[in-house]
């Protein structure tokens, strides 16, 4: 894969970590409801949507190829983006 490409994958793959996690934090509330007729769909609909836009945008950058490199660059953007929202939450 071309540099570029490559590059264009991990700062797509990191900004999707911020988006993804920033999105978590906001619908949490829905996630972990008491209810399980409310939770257990809204779960499968979040990961489901999710997943197909990760991928459908991660199409038109590099042709749909997942590496190793860009789910973990979206986990570790997940993390700080937790992380620094719960510092400036306090």
């Amino acid at each position: 894969m071309k540099l570029d490409i490559q590059m264009i994958t991990l700062f797509y793959s990191f900004l999707f970590g911020i988006f993804f996690e920033l999105t978590y934090l906001f619908l949490r509330k829905y996630l972990y409801n008491k209810r399980k007729y409310v939770s257990y769909p809204f779960t499968f609909l979040f990961t489901l949507i999710f997943s197909f836009l990760y991928y459908l945008i991660l199409e038109r950058a590099n042709h749909g190829i997942l590496h190793p490199y860009s789910i973990g660059l979206t986990f570790i953007a997940c993390i700080l983006t937790y992380s620094l929202f719960t510092k400036l939450k306090k």
